[in-house]
């Protein structure tokens, strides 16, 4: 059934892609903390000496917002950052493969004429369209699918606050790797919310599930 196995550029880029996300989110960790280990020691060198209300007055007035920031903000902003850009890569690498296939292929469905959308539309063409053996019931793919509910979620509400009980909690919940920190409670209808907080292994966890994705998908192209 036409050339559906000719995808090898395919699988190197995916790979050096991939490890270029990686190896920006270990650099970017060892900046973070490199940076604390900084404010830390310039702190203790100041405060050698000084009272315990005298360190905290240092502490507030010259370090307490950076420290913050490196903390706190910075690492969230940035892995935030690079877990949208790491699922758009993953989406669009998916539609460019269904694309490249489509136009070697003499197919009756278009991938045009699929009403679903992103990876979605880029699994259904490739099991439905293209009768690849997708590797849809594998842990990668199902980890991706709760991935893919905490981009949604980040990309569209703009909010890292979540509500107990709904699909993205759970999402959350099963990955393990975020941090979920309550928030507030509403007494009248008994409901709790949460903070949602990124992580290095949330990050790593990701592009090395995505990674382990495209290597299966890319073993059912060659078995085709």
């Amino acid at each position: 059934m036409g050339k559906l196995n000719e995808i090898g550029w395919f699988k190197i880029s995916t790979e050096i892609r991939m490890d270029e996300f990686k190896e920006y989110a270990e650099s970017v960790q060892a900046f973070l903390e490199q940076q604390i280990k900084l404010i830390e020691e310039d702190y203790d060198k100041r405060a050698d000496g000084l009272s315990d209300k005298e360190k905290e007055e240092l502490f507030e007035g010259m370090y307490e917002n950076d420290f913050y920031n490196f903390n706190k903000s910075f690492p969230n902003i940035l892995r935030e950052s690079l877990f949208i850009s790491c699922y758009a890569y993953l989406e669009k690498e998916l539609m460019n493969l269904c694309k490249f296939i489509e136009k070697r292929n003499d197919f009756k469905i278009d991938l045009a004429d699929l009403k679903h959308n992103g990876i979605i539309k880029a699994q259904v063409f490739i099991k439905k369209v293209a009768e690849v053996n997708f590797p849809e019931e594998t842990n990668s793919w199902n980890k991706i699918l709760k991935f893919n509910i905490i981009r949604n979620h980040l990309v569209h509400e703009g909010t890292s606050t979540i509500k107990k009980g709904t699909r993205i909690f759970y999402a959350c919940r099963d990955l393990g790797t975020l941090t979920l920190e309550h928030r507030f409670s509403k007494e009248e209808t008994q409901e709790d919310f949460y903070h949602l907080e990124l992580t290095q292994d949330f990050s790593l966890d990701f592009i090395r599930t995505v990674s382990e994705f495209f290597s299966e998908l890319y073993k059912a192209f060659d078995k085709k």
